[in-house]
């Protein structure tokens, strides 16, 4: 085939399934039709860049022949701001790009470094990306009553997050053939988070975490009654939690090496029976290396119990992928805080997982025990005795690769099999999430604490600051 340019034969270079004729006289492309799409692969970054092709407007260029048919080629604008323009052959047969075309597609579709296009690149141009190339963004939007933010790094990982509920709204990440997927359940719009989301998908939780026994506690001789939601026992902050409000936006972050939001409200005294007026703020920042990193920080003008955490739900195959077995865990406890089974609240017993369904100190499938334990709802007593960053679990997909370490200063993690999901609700999608649709790992202190004196206390002072991080690092192997 010959250059539509220069006229000198071009060669054919084979990457992976595609053909790609190249010039080597003025480093043009030919791609036939269909394996441009195959180049970019099914994600909604390459979606979007396939439907911005459209007709360019008073071009004075000259119009190239298509090599396959000699018709007269139309020039074609691509990318957000149209500002790409291409060569589209009117007959379908393909599209030709010069090396500056192809490169800026590239940029204007921010894939990660190695996708199969920068390998392209580097084996045709000896291009490699610079630290400029290697962006980061923050934008919002609208979301009903709410703002919604996103978090793009430059390995084309985004996380969503929005002003309602502090919730984390979604996560796409790519697996080992750079395919993306949303890997937490949740739903699309405001009005579903807002009228739908009884099982707390993607939640801030507060100000106490999990179950307090019959929604009471004693506090400096004062006995506190909470709201009840959960049989006799209050949950996750009760009736109108942290997740149910609308929280102010603090600031934005967006540095070279990461971007984030913050998220800040008051919890007024007497808010679902709390004591005290609690200033509360909630960081969200993605990085580079891949890490979505939570920060909690709070303060009260009055002795409070406060045990912040998130809530969300993940399925690393895809948030509409099935059950969670195949799922490889390991959690980094070798004790766990049995519970009574018909309230769920602690025992007050701190036992070895050792030869029960709760070990997960090497990894195992989640499916491998899950009937025998009747599903998982059980706190693990994280192996550390400081509050030090450390890991606390690593779960691995090996049909996709996607591998999500969970890091946190808590002393301890609540591993979740969403066996109480049973199809009913309908999320992203119109997804209807089943039982063992998703897993959560909740960094947190023991459930229950303020009832027990045997666990850490979780009762913040005036004169404290309550800090907590929880990192998820995402990868491929």
């Amino acid at each position: 085939m010959d250059c539509p340019i220069c006229k000198d034969a071009m060669i054919t270079l084979q990457l992976k399934e595609v053909e790609i004729d190249y010039c080597t006289a003025c480093s043009g492309i030919w791609l036939d039709a269909g394996e441009l799409e195959a180049l970019l692969g099914d994600s909604n970054e390459s979606n979007q860049l396939l439907a911005s092709f459209k007709p360019a407007a008073n071009t004075t260029e000259e119009l190239r022949k298509c090599p396959i048919c000699s018709n007269k080629m139309h020039k074609t604008t691509v990318g957000p701001t149209s500002d790409i323009l291409i060569d589209k052959c009117p007959k379908a047969h393909g599209l030709w790009f010069d090396q500056g075309e192809l490169h800026e597609i590239f940029q204007a579709a921010n894939f990660p470094h190695q996708h199969k296009i920068h390998q392209l690149l580097t084996d045709m141009f000896d291009y490699n990306p610079t630290e400029d190339t290697k962006k980061m963004a923050i934008t919002e939007q609208p979301y009903g009553s709410a703002k919604l933010f996103t978090l793009t790094n430059a390995n084309n990982i985004t996380a969503k997050v929005t002003s309602y509920g502090a919730i984390l709204v979604s996560v796409e990440t790519p697996d080992k053939n750079d395919h993306l997927a949303d890997i937490t359940l949740g739903f699309d719009t405001i009005e579903d988070w807002q009228t739908k989301n009884d099982p707390y998908f993607g939640a801030t939780i507060g100000r106490v975490t999990n179950r307090t026994a019959n929604g009471k506690f004693t506090l400096d001789g004062t006995e506190y009654t909470l709201a009840v939601n959960n049989g006799p026992n209050h949950l996750h902050g009760g009736i109108k939690g942290f997740d149910k409000v609308h929280w102010q936006v603090s600031k934005t972050i967006e540095d070279d090496d990461l971007v984030g939001v913050r998220f800040i409200r008051t919890s007024p005294d007497g808010e679902e029976g709390y004591p005290g007026n609690l200033s509360v703020a909630v960081t969200y920042t993605l990085n580079n290396d891949n890490e979505l990193t939570i920060q909690y920080e709070a303060k009260t003008d009055k002795a409070t119990p406060v045990n912040l955490t998130n809530h969300a739900y993940w399925n690393l195959a895809g948030h509409s992928a099935g059950t969670i077995h195949e799922h490889e865990m390991t959690i980094n406890a070798d004790r766990y805080t049995p519970t009574d089974p018909e309230t769920l609240i602690p025992t007050g017993q701190v036992l070895p997982v050792a030869n029960t369904t709760q070990d997960f100190t090497s990894a195992k499938t989640i499916g491998k025990d899950i009937n025998a334990a009747g599903g998982y709802d059980g706190n693990f007593v994280l192996n550390k005795t400081k509050d030090e960053l450390s890991l606390a679990a690593v779960v691995h997909h090996r049909a996709t690769g996607r591998v999500m370490e969970v890091l946190t200063t808590e002393p301890c993690v609540q591993f979740y099999s969403a066996y109480f999901l049973d199809g009913s609700i309908a999320g992203k999608g119109g997804c209807c999430y089943d039982k063992y649709g998703g897993f959560c790992l909740e960094a947190q202190h023991c459930p229950d604490s303020i009832n027990q004196p045997v666990f850490p206390s979780i009762v913040l002072l005036p004169d404290e600051t309550y800090k907590q991080t929880t990192v998820h690092r995402f990868s491929v192997k």
